[in-house]
C-alpha cells in the first residue's frame, strides 16, 4: 500500500523513483496499480512468494523505522515475525 501497486515483483529503484516524481506543478504523475509491474500468471506468483524474500521498502523513500516495521511483518516464518505487542513497543 505504500506504494500504491502490488509489491510483488519487487520493483527496482527506478521504479521506485517514478512512483514518488512529482512535476513542476507539484503533481504526482503516477496511477496507482497502471502499469507499475509485470502481471503474473498465479503460478509464476505463487512461486515468487514461496522461494524469493519478502518485498522490502526503499529507505530512501521511507523513514528507517517505516522499513524496519514492514520488514518485522514481513517475516515468512511466524516464529520471527513480530507480535502485535511488539509492534506497538517499537
Amino acid at each position: 500500500m505504500a506504494l500504491g501497486r502490488y509489491p510483488i515483483p519487487v520493483p527496482n529503484e527506478e521504479e521506485v523513483a517514478h512512483l514518488f516524481q512529482i512535476d513542476s506543478n507539484g503533481l504526482s504523475p503516477r496511477v496507482e496499480g497502471r502499469n507499475c509491474s509485470q502481471p503474473m500468471a498465479i503460478f509464476e506468483l505463487l512461486e515468487y512468494i514461496v522461494n524469493q524474500p519478502p518485498p522490502s521498502l526503499s529507505k530512501t523513500y521511507f523513514s528507517e523505522e517505516f522499513v524496519d516495521f514492514t520488514d518485522r511483518c514481513l517475516k515468512r516464518e511466524t516464529t520471527e515475525r513480530s507480535d502485535l505487542k511488539k509492534l506497538l513497543v517499537s
